[in-house]
């Protein structure tokens, strides 16, 4: 049985390329975790996995697309309830969301000098991630600050395509970083325990 199906990856941001695969994450039974059809590639997770991930039991910085993706394929009350409390999970821990966010963008930028000719993409989502936190922390939805605007798109699809000299891209990405720095303290909040039990609760009745 598919609980919840939808479309992940690089297009959750539009930052696809024309040979990017369809990247589509499910909450199922029976699937194998990784699975081709094409250009289509299933990412299965069990249950309980996801479960874990949304009420911040295990961090895994991926599943934020899995809850602001670029397209929801599936309907039914395992999706409706994620859609409508999806900006609440991320209110609810604030400090996880920084330590995730914050992370993984120190973590793809170093050694930029060594990576960014064969893996441009590191510096790039390096980039988004700090303009998440900085978006976020302005006041911006996260369903939107989750995804770069339109000027901000355009240079990443370009620093992804390698077409900015290394130096560029670290600025930019620098320039990023500083604003996200200084969000810091709008993260330092309490946990909200109480509607991460219930949250969890709630999922447990609708997927088992």
């Amino acid at each position: 049985m598919i609980y919840y199906e939808a479309v992940v990856g690089s297009r959750c941001f539009g930052l696809e390329l024309p040979n990017s695969d369809v990247d589509i994450a499910r909450i199922a039974d029976d699937w194998p975790e990784r699975k081709h059809e094409g250009i289509k590639h299933y990412l299965q997770r069990p249950r309980e996995v996801v479960l874990s991930w949304l009420t911040y039991e295990t961090m895994f910085p991926h599943s934020f697309q899995w809850l602001f993706p670029a397209e929801v394929l599936s309907s039914g009350a395992v999706t409706d309830f994620l859609v409508t409390h999806r900006e609440e999970f991320i209110s609810a821990n604030l400090p996880a969301v920084w330590e995730m966010f914050w992370t993984m963008g120190n973590g793809l930028r170093a050694n930029a000098s060594q990576y960014y000719q064969q893996f441009p993409k590191r510096l790039t989502y390096s980039t988004l991630r700090f303009d998440t936190l900085a978006r976020f922390a302005q006041g911006v939805p996260f369903a939107q600050a989750f995804k770069p605007g339109e000027e901000m798109r355009q240079k990443l699809l370009a620093m992804r395509r390698c077409e900015l000299p290394l130096e560029v891209a670290l600025a930019i990405n620098s320039e990023v970083r500083n604003r996200a720095e200084k969000s810091a303290g709008f993260y330092r909040k309490s946990v909200d325990n109480q509607y991460l039990s219930n949250a969890k609760r709630e999922l447990e009745r609708l997927l088992f």
